[in-house]
């Protein structure tokens, strides 16, 4: 369907909508309307009320998937969600899981079932809650590295940054499936926690082996870090040379691996080495998926 733009005044530029659209939706003069840009292409949708949307969530025969079928209707945008239980035991899982899980909490309990509410912070604007989960990586790696340029090997504190990362990515997963329909940054929100639950094993396997870093393998997580920094300036404002500029960095990094890893007769250390080829791939494929979105 194609419709022609006209130019009203010295810079408005106006175009029709098309009159069964309007009528179908009894749309009339001075009515409002959605306008939303995604790319280069508008959403125009009618102005409506919010409406709740509840779920009832029966547990009561399940017992391996319960959390799972929990975060399921959170990640979907549910407003409200009934759980119906049978055991103390699973109605102190859910709380605990409810507990972990940002913008929602427990309304109202009873002895076999609780409802669960939105606290009306879904409006809350993605790329603030992106930057939020980028600080918190940004930090971890920050932290650890610190630790081992001291020689520390204690990083279990650390690590548990972590668990605040996965509440702001599975707030992530909220707000995009009950807001914006955008598989990448999807996908790049998943790469977050798959990142920060990456680089919680590597300090784990570091802690638990008691691994003392030399100075290349300094070097080469000091310029992980780097990376991911010029990666979040990338990602908040696009460019095809910051893009490029990623590339020869992250090219770089990769023969740094490779060679340290060639060269490397201890088993450990090829293991650390290993860890750390998967967090690049980690962030190398958070740059792929930025650029699906520009």
């Amino acid at each position: 369907m194609k419709r022609k733009i006209i130019k009203l005044g010295t810079s408005t530029l106006v175009t029709s909508l098309p009159s069964n659209w309007a009528k179908k939706l009894h749309l009339q003069a001075g009515d409002e309307i959605e306008v939303q840009e995604q790319g280069l292409h508008l959403i125009l949708a009618p102005e409506f009320s919010h409406q709740v949307e509840k779920v009832t969530l029966d547990v009561r025969n399940i017992d391996l998937l319960m959390k799972r079928l929990l975060v399921a209707q959170y990640y979907k945008g549910c407003d409200e969600i009934e759980v119906k239980f049978n055991s103390r035991e699973k109605a102190k899982t859910i709380q605990t899981r409810v507990n972990e899980l940002l913008g929602v909490t427990i309304m109202h309990q009873g002895s076999d079932f609780c409802l669960i509410k939105d606290l009306g912070s879904s409006e809350q604007d993605i790329n603030e809650v992106l930057k939020r989960i980028f600080l918190l990586i940004t930090n971890m790696i920050e932290e650890s590295l610190s630790a081992l340029e001291k020689g520390e090997t204690q990083l279990e504190i650390i690590a548990d940054i972590e668990s605040n990362i996965n509440k702001f990515t599975d707030y992530a997963f909220r707000l995009l499936n009950k807001k914006l329909s955008a598989p990448a940054l999807y996908c790049i929100v998943d790469l977050a926690e798959k990142l920060g639950d990456d680089d919680k094993a590597f300090l784990k396997l570091v802690s638990e082996s008691k691994f003392k870093f030399s100075n290349d393998l300094l070097k080469v997580y000091r310029s992980l870090l780097s990376w991911f920094k010029s990666f979040q300036s990338f990602f908040f404002c696009y460019s095809k040379d910051k893009a490029v500029a990623l590339a020869k960095e992250r090219d770089k990094i990769a023969v740094q691996l490779h060679s340290l890893k060639s060269r490397s007769k201890n088993t450990l250390e090829v293991e650390v080495l290993l860890r750390l080829e998967i967090i690049l791939e980690d962030l190398v494929r958070m740059m792929g998926h930025t650029l699906t979105l520009n």
